[in-house]
């Protein structure tokens, strides 16, 4: 979902966390309680939920392959010089 910029409920793993502190566009939950409350709030609040997906958007459409070709071939080349 994330890779679309649709806003979602995470658990607290330090990849969510990080994905959800770059991206904007999902929330963390710490219990099932906090899930379902998160997943309400998303679900009723369109404002919320619409500043999320465009903020989740822009962040998707930087993660794409192609902005980052240079980021890989670097990668690999400095891969292929170890």
């Amino acid at each position: 979902m994330a890779a679309l910029g649709v806003p979602f409920v995470a658990s607290p793993t330090s990849e969510y966390k990080r994905m959800v502190a770059e991206s904007g566009a999902g929330l963390i939950a710490q219990s099932r309680g906090q899930w379902a409350r998160m997943v309400n709030r998303l679900l009723n609040d369109d404002a919320e939920y619409e500043r999320m997906r465009q903020r989740g958007a822009e962040w998707a459409a930087e993660q794409t392959l192609e902005r980052h070709v240079g980021d890989w071939l670097h990668a690999w080349e400095r891969a292929s010089d170890a």
